[in-house]
């Protein structure tokens, strides 16, 4: 069991039906959802969790421009939220891994930027778990960039989600709890100035 908080963020006029659009049945894919003025909290299993954050940030991206989402993963956490506990809806899909998630979870940008942090809570040898997982980053085919209380990563959406999935998980094998922190970013206007410079 895992919980994700996350934003979304349309850079256009009309924002609000591209934000509702994005989490409008996120509940179909097995987890909670609990959406209020300032973001939306999944409550679920890994995969489907997985499933759900890809399948809304690329519903946001198909139907705007520049779009960024940030959120904050955790699991171990030791303490509840104050209200009821999110108990995960019963679910017949698939149990996680590309193969078998559903079209729109792989309908993401050829192109994202992302910015991560990874937080092992409660071992000591927190440093280690953390570039363990910026090695695997730059391991796996995307650009990796080191930044001020972060690691920036540029590559295809499937490819970042799926490392940022990975890092999530290796973590939380050798943490009790563990939280990350990542923005995702589309279509951004100043990947294309960039270029011409």
């Amino acid at each position: 069991m895992m919980g994700l908080r996350f934003s979304l963020f349309p850079m256009q006029d009309e924002f609000l039906p591209l934000i509702l659009h994005a989490v409008d049945g996120l509940d179909q894919f097995g987890v909670d959802v609990d959406v209020d003025e300032v973001s939306t909290c999944l409550i679920g299993e890994e995969p489907n969790l997985w499933e759900a954050v890809r399948v809304a940030f690329g519903r946001a991206v198909t139907g705007g421009d520049h779009v960024v989402l940030t959120a904050t993963f955790s699991a171990g956490c030791p303490g509840e939220p104050e209200g009821d506990v999110c108990v995960p809806r019963a679910y017949d899909g698939p149990v996680g891994g590309e193969e078998g998630w559903s079209a729109e979870a792989l309908a993401l940008p050829a192109r994202v930027s992302a910015q991560f942090a990874l937080y092992p809570l409660g071992t000591d040898d927190y440093m280690a778990a953390i570039y363990g997982e910026i090695d695997r980053a730059r391991r796996a085919g995307v650009e990796v960039t080191g930044r001020h209380f972060c690691t920036h990563l540029s590559g295809s959406g499937v490819a970042v989600f799926e490392l940022l999935r990975a890092a999530f998980a290796a973590t939380r094998s050798k943490a009790a709890h563990v939280v990350m922190t990542a923005t995702i970013s589309a279509k951004s206007p100043s990947l294309a100035r960039q270029a011409t410079q």
